[in-house]
C-alpha cells in the first residue's frame, strides 16, 4: 500500500554510503534513481501530471519554431491540448514519412508527434498542455522516491550496484562484495510490489464498482423497480 509519502535524492545517497560504503554523490545518481524506479516499474510511484501552470503543476510547454521541449520526468504521455482553445491536438506518426510535415488527418486543426525529446506540432507558435503520467520531482528537479521500506531499499541497492559494477569490473571491488549488493537489488524489488495492494478505501472502491454490474436477483420482490437505471461508475 502506497502511503503517499515520498523522500528525496539526499536519502538514497545517505543510504548508500551506510549500507554499502560508496560514494553516490555523484551526478549521475539520478540517472541511477530513474534506471531503479523504471526496473521496478510499479503503476503507484507515478504522478499523475498536466502541464497547465496551475496549482502546482509544470508550466504549459512553449512550442517555438514549431518544436517545443517535453519535460524530463514524462514516462507515459496521455493526452496533448492547445492551451489557449483547450482543444485537444491529433497524435501524428510520421514513422512512415521521409520528411518531418505533419500532415493533419481529417477536420483535425492540430498535429503533434513526440520525438527526440521534443514536441513537434503544425502550429508555429503555441503553449501546449501535456498530460501525462511521470516521475514526482522535488522543487529542484531531482527524482522524488516513494517512502516505502522495500521500495527504498530496492532502489538504494540498485544504485549502489549501478556504482559498484564499473569498481568490480576494474578490480577495484570484490566479485562477492558485488554479488552481494545485486542479490540486495532483486530481494527488494520482489519485495516492493507490496506497494500496489490497495488500502481499505480502495478496496472498497473496487467492490463497490464491481457490485454494480452484478445482476439484480431480487427485481422481482421489487416489481422490477429501478430496472434498467443508468449508474455512473468513477474512476480514480
Amino acid at each position: 500500500m502506497h502511503s503517499g509519502r515520498y523522500v528525496n535524492r539526499d536519502t538514497v545517497i545517505k543510504r548508500v554510503e551506510q549500507y554499502y560504503g560508496l560514494d553516490a554523490s555523484g551526478k549521475d545518481v539520478d540517472d541511477f534513481i530513474y534506471d531503479g524506479l523504471r526496473g521496478i516499474g510499479t503503476f503507484n510511484m507515478y504522478d499523475f501530471i498536466a502541464t497547465t501552470g496551475e496549482n502546482n503543476m509544470p508550466d504549459p510547454i512553449k512550442v517555438t519554431d514549431y518544436r517545443g521541449t517535453l519535460p524530463n520526468n514524462i514516462e507515459f504521455p496521455i493526452q496533448v491540448l492547445d492551451k489557449e482553445t483547450e482543444s485537444p491536438m491529433t497524435c501524428n506518426t510520421s514513422i512512415f514519412s521521409n520528411d518531418y510535415n505533419l500532415n493533419v488527418p481529417g477536420n483535425a486543426t492540430m498535429a503533434y508527434e513526440l520525438r527526440r525529446n521534443h514536441i513537434f506540432t503544425n502550429v508555429k507558435e503555441q503553449e501546449i498542455v501535456l498530460v501525462y503520467l511521470g516521475f514526482p520531482l522535488d522543487d529542484s528537479n531531482h527524482p522524488l522516491i516513494p517512502d516505502e521500506e522495500n521500495y527504498l531499499k530496492a532502489i538504494t541497492a540498485y544504485v549502489a550496484k549501478s556504482l559498484a559494477f564499473p569498481l568490480y569490473l576494474k578490480k577495484q571491488l570484490n566479485g562477492n562484495v558485488y554479488q552481494s549488493i545485486e542479490q540486495d537489488y532483486y530481494a527488494y524489488a520482489h519485495g516492493a510490489h507490496e506497494i500496489e495492494t490497495p488500502n481499505v478505501d480502495e478496496m472498497e472502491m473496487i467492490k463497490n464498482q464491481i457490485v454494480q454490474f452484478l445482476p439484480n436477483y431480487t427485481a422481482y420482490m421489487s416489481n422490477f423497480r429501478g430496472v434498467g437505471a443508468l449508474h455512473k461508475i468513477k474512476y480514480v
